[in-house]
């Protein structure tokens, strides 16, 4: 990511476009929160599993650090999904929407296809992965109209999506072991190993954001050159 993307786009004055730049900026720094809590729960809930087991139920001395701070990470969790799930979705959309707007041809997906399927169960494992890839290549400014669908895929694109797959699957089943208090210090553990896959998925998709918002404007700009 060079540090000219960082930079103010131009205004556009093509018709039916809209710039990503503020969007994509709010919704990077709610996931950048996201993050942060993320990486922090996942290093105290070992903590409190194994070092100060009673820390939750009777804290006494330093051991109230780590609880306050696992209850603020898990209250910043829960506020950056309430506050960025309304700007993704719309993220998507609008993504989807300017590439009608820029004169894409060859579109497999609509723009509401672009938000909804994450959310089709069984679905939602294989097509977002496509309507993310169609973003991005679509978006390119170095690609004609009717030849981006050419483009070659980069290589994260599938690590990213393994990651995230992998990620949620480890997740959930460490989630489920905890409605058990026999399976508590297994579940910590492999909710221990899905935080790399879910921190890499998480900050690869961070960057496709910037990038297909980035190369829309890019796009934008020289079709209205």
């Amino acid at each position: 990511m060079s540090d000219d993307a960082w930079s103010s786009p131009k205004e556009s004055n093509t018709g039916a476009y809209g710039r990503m730049y503020g969007l994509s900026r709010a919704l990077l720094a709610l996931f950048g929160i996201e993050l942060i809590a993320l990486i922090l729960v996942s290093l105290l809930d070992p903590l409190l599993t194994f070092v100060f087991p009673e820390a939750l139920t009777d804290p006494q001395g330093i051991e109230i650090v780590p609880v306050l701070v696992m209850g603020l990470a898990g209250m910043a969790t829960l506020g950056g999904i309430l506050l960025a799930l309304p700007l993704w979705i719309y993220w998507h959309y609008r993504a989807g929407s300017n590439l009608v707007a820029l004169g894409r041809e060859d579109l497999q997906y609509t723009p509401a296809a672009h938000a909804y399927w994450w959310f089709v169960p069984f679905a939602n494992l294989v097509y977002p992965y496509w309507t993310t890839l169609e973003l991005y290549k679509a978006s390119l400014p170095d690609q004609s109209k009717d030849e981006w669908i050419l483009a070659e895929t980069p290589s994260l694109f599938p690590i990213w999506w393994g990651c995230w797959l992998l990620g949620n699957i480890i997740q959930n089943v460490s989630t489920r072991m905890t409605f058990s208090n026999d399976f508590v210090e297994v579940a910590t553990i492999i909710g221990v190993v899905a935080t790399p896959f879910t921190v890499g998925a998480l900050v690869i998709y961070m960057n496709w954001i910037w990038t297909i918002s980035n190369n829309q404007d890019a796009l934008n700009d020289k079709l209205s050159a």
